[in-house]
């Protein structure tokens, strides 16, 4: 069996129209049906008769989706859990389908779905910069929100708790990462 060569996965070999067709299938199609993952479950559990979907840019360099989920803090346990993965389940079964779809009708533009929702996937599940993966590790921890829990531990106000204390260290670190990153891309831009 031959080697197969890692620049083949890389988004650099996908033409500017190649991309822009990931992006915008990306963004029309996967990210919102990720979010609605998380209304569905979101209804489930409490049936609002008003949902907010939205889009914001976080940490001025962060573009994401979201839909507010205002009585999420209702939900407890295992119901929480279900509604913090229910949109990175949905992006994997996403996966799966395009895997297949690729091994049928093999296309670069498949391709290049599958590395950019792969990408995706494992984003929204960093327990950072709160997307998904920040929500359940909080969950884990047994808090509502460990960057409100961190903040509040140095005014005294919640018990000190190492685990939160690093995380919440952590978070910044990639929190300050990201509004970096950001700023050389404009700078490399501009220069």
């Amino acid at each position: 069996m031959d080697p197969v060569d890692p620049n083949y996965f890389l988004l650099t070999q996908f033409s500017f129209w190649d991309m822009a067709m990931i992006y915008l299938v990306t963004t029309t199609v996967i990210l919102p049906l990720h979010e609605y993952a998380h209304f569905a479950v979101y209804y489930k559990y409490l049936k609002p008769s008003k949902v907010t979907f939205g889009f914001s840019l976080r940490y001025f360099s962060m573009p994401v989706f979201f839909i507010k989920v205002p009585f999420y803090k209702v939900l407890k346990g295992k119901k929480r859990n279900e509604l913090v993965l229910a949109g990175v389940k949905f992006q994997v079964a996403i996966w799966f389908l395009l895997t297949l779809f690729t091994v049928m009708y093999p296309s670069k533009f498949l391709l290049g779905l599958i590395i950019v929702n792969l990408g995706l996937i494992i984003t929204n599940l960093l327990p950072f910069l709160k997307l998904d993966g920040y929500w359940y590790l909080s969950n884990l921890l047994g808090v509502e929100d460990y960057m409100a829990y961190f903040k509040a531990m140095f005014l005294k106000k919640k018990k000190f708790r190492l685990d939160v204390c690093l995380l919440g260290l952590i978070n910044f670190g990639m929190i300050i990462l990201s509004i970096i990153s950001f700023l050389a891309d404009i700078m490399r831009y501009f220069v």
